[in-house]
């Protein structure tokens, strides 16, 4: 799923810079045709960007979140296993 989700938004991504000519602009404002650069954005596809840049942030620090709840889960029960009440081998009846 996660990986579904990544390719996603990276094919999104570049479907927006892509139709947003980025690239071009970036290209005219290294060499300092700064007047043409308004001129070939496409800024209704540019307002795209941050909203999908900032989907991927937060989607990732909520799958980072679920993570740390599984791993403190996963660790509180290796503890309880190595330390706690569970014996570690079976004691012979009496």
């Amino acid at each position: 799923m996660k990986t579904l989700k990544g390719v996603i938004l990276l094919s999104w991504l570049a479907i927006i810079i892509y139709l947003s000519n980025f690239p071009k602009g970036i290209v005219y404002t290294f060499t300092g045709r700064f007047q043409e650069v308004s001129s070939i954005l496409n800024y209704e596809w540019l307002l795209f960007y941050p909203s999908v840049y900032i989907f991927g942030i937060w989607d990732a620090y909520n799958d980072a979140v679920e993570m740390n709840k599984l791993f403190e889960e996963e660790y509180k029960h290796h503890l309880r296993v190595t330390f706690g009440g569970y014996p570690k081998t079976p004691t012979p009846p009496k």
